[in-house]
């Protein structure tokens, strides 16, 4: 009750409307992140898709997606009917997606199955790296960062942005879909999660697929030439982290100059407080002489 009026007010978030959608869904990317999905995203882009990935909440009328997101994910894994019927239809993921014909990264592997589900005409890619240890490093690197970072924490009290950053990657990704801890449970949920979709997607509407793989089978999947340039590769390592930190900086300088308006509004409101009750406590002497009757008698 208070997380849902706290959301509607305090850390309320827009997006622009997404208009109806005129063009279908043709490609889904639903590897977990850090599984080349900015390098997918990139390579989509080459070949005429317009992909959405997690980036676009970064840019100007997206905030809400946060929002957005959240909403989906806490209707798959706590929200939803309690006889555990969660159905989802492709209108409840075109609010994010109905401008895009192809979507790589959150939310889509969160809630992947549904997604699938959603859009059946769609192409299917599991991308994964297939060095597990090097994929749950990298991983850990961004994700575990954000799960222990007390500047983000403190941050999220103060801007709407830094909330929903928060609240998606530790109140729903992590708590959700990662059973509580990525650090834990990550490898074997990737496995697991793999399996799910290879289950669940016919083989003739699904490709695995690696970034060291590059453009060959990924094109003849989709039936697109091979273009004559190399594979894009994105946000590799610390770059992928100076590239968060860079779109972040407007959101933290936000939340210090509130930090220090509300610090500026507590000690108003105490001083006032102090000048008004202060006056009306007794004093020390009469405290003395009260005790003194009391022991007189």
């Amino acid at each position: 009750m208070v997380e849902s009026i706290l959301e509607r007010t305090l850390y309320a978030v827009t997006s622009t409307p997404q208009p109806p959608r005129t063009k279908p869904m043709r490609v889904l990317c639903v590897g977990i992140s850090r599984s080349a999905t900015e390098s997918l995203r990139e390579a989509l882009i080459q070949l005429g898709y317009r992909p959405y990935h997690g980036w676009e909440l970064f840019e100007p009328g997206h905030a809400g997606d946060f929002r957005i997101m959240s909403n989906l994910v806490r209707r798959k894994y706590r929200d939803g009917p309690h006889d555990g019927n969660v159905k989802f239809t492709a209108d409840d993921f075109d609010k994010l997606y109905a401008s895009y014909d192809a979507i790589s990264d959150v939310p889509g592997y969160v809630i992947a199955r549904e997604v699938i589900m959603a859009y059946p005409e769609a192409k299917v890619i599991m991308n994964r790296r297939r060095d597990l240890d090097a994929w749950h490093k990298s991983m850990y690197a961004v994700f575990g960062a954000a799960e222990d970072s007390w500047l983000l924490w403190i941050g999220s009290w103060f801007v709407a942005e830094l909330y929903w950053t928060l609240q998606l990657c530790t109140g729903e990704i992590n708590k959700f879909f990662f059973r509580g801890s990525f650090r834990y449970n990550g490898k074997w949920v990737n496995e697991e999660h793999t399996a799910m979709v290879k289950g669940l997607v016919p083989e003739e509407r699904l490709l695995e697929w690696d970034a060291k793989d590059g453009w060959e089978p990924l094109c003849k999947f989709l039936d697109k030439q091979v273009p004559d340039t190399k594979f894009p590769h994105g946000n590799m390592g610390t770059a992928f982290m100076n590239r968060l930190h860079e779109v972040q900086k407007d959101q933290y300088r936000r939340a210090l100059k509130n930090m220090g308006i509300t610090a500026i509004a507590l000690a108003l409101v105490g001083f006032g407080m102090y000048r008004l009750v202060w006056p009306r406590v007794p004093s020390l002497s009469a405290f003395r002489t009260a005790f003194a009757i009391l022991r007189g008698r």
